[in-house]
C-alpha cells in the first residue's frame, strides 16, 4: 500500500517539478553577457551649474529633411527623448513648436552646429520664460537589423549663452556592448514576459531600442 502511494504521490510529483526546471532552463537559454556601453562624446561644464535650471525649453528636432528614414525616425523619437529627460526630474521640459520656431526665426528647426540668428536665443527665452534650451539633431537612423541611432545635443544657458552640457553619440545595435546594454535596458525596465525571458525584442524595435539610447543619454546630466 505505502509503495502504491509513493507510486501515485510522489514520482508525478518529482515529474512535475523536473519538468519546470526544465522549462526554467530553456528560458534563460540567452542570458545578456558581456560588458555595457559606455557614452565617450559628452561634456558637462564644471560646477552647480544644473542646481540653477527650473525649465529647459526643448526645441523641436532637427535631421536632414531629404532623408525620408531620417525623418520617419525623428517622429518616432522625439516625443521619446522628451519622456526620458522628464523621467529624470532635474528641471522642467517645455517644447516649441516647429510652427512658432518659424515665426520667430524663419525656420521650423536649428542644429546647434546651425549659425543661428543673433537674436534666437532672446526670443526663445522671451517666448517660453526658460533658463535654457536643449538643440536636438537625430544624426543617423537606421530603423533595421542592425539598428543605429544617432544623437547629436547641446544644452545652452539662455542667460550667459554657455553650453551646458552636449552629447554627440552614436548607439549601433551591432556592437556587443550596445546591444548588451539594450538588453539589459529592456529586461530591467521594460519587463518582458518572465517564462520567455527574452531581451533580444529590443534589438529589432526602433520605438524600444530609441528608449534606450534617449534614456542613456538623459542618464549623463550631472545629479541635481
Amino acid at each position: 500500500m505505502q509503495k502504491r502511494w509513493f507510486i501515485y504521490f510522489f514520482i508525478p510529483l518529482c515529474l512535475v517539478f523536473c519538468g519546470g526546471c526544465h522549462h526554467m532552463r530553456e528560458s534563460l537559454t540567452d542570458p545578456v553577457t558581456g560588458p555595457d556601453f559606455v557614452l565617450k562624446n559628452v561634456y558637462s561644464e564644471p560646477g552647480p551649474w544644473i542646481m540653477t535650471l527650473h525649465r529647459v525649453t526643448v526645441l523641436p528636432m532637427a535631421c536632414d529633411e531629404a532623408d525620408t528614414v531620417k525623418v520617419t525616425g525623428k517622429t518616432t523619437l522625439e516625443p521619446i527623448l522628451l519622456m526620458e529627460l522628464s523621467k529624470m526630474r532635474h528641471f522642467e521640459c517645455v517644447t516649441i513648436s516647429e510652427e512658432t520656431m518659424k515665426k520667430l526665426s524663419n525656420r521650423p528647426n536649428w542644429s546647434s552646429t546651425d549659425r543661428l540668428p543673433r537674436d534666437l536665443m532672446e526670443l526663445v527665452a522671451k517666448e517660453t520664460g526658460s533658463d535654457a534650451v536643449l538643440f536636438v539633431e537625430l544624426t543617423q537612423y537606421r530603423p533595421y537589423a542592425p539598428m543605429v541611432i544617432g544623437w547629436n545635443l547641446k544644452l545652452v544657458d539662455l542667460r550667459t549663452q554657455k553650453m551646458l552640457w552636449a552629447v554627440d553619440e552614436t548607439f549601433d545595435a551591432g556592437e556587443r556592448t550596445v546591444a548588451s546594454s539594450a538588453r539589459r535596458f529592456q529586461m530591467e525596465r521594460q519587463q518582458p514576459n518572465p517564462v520567455l525571458a527574452e531581451s533580444r525584442q529590443i534589438l529589432s524595435s526602433p520605438r524600444l531600442f530609441g528608449q534606450y539610447t534617449a534614456h542613456a543619454i538623459a542618464e549623463t546630466l550631472p545629479p541635481k
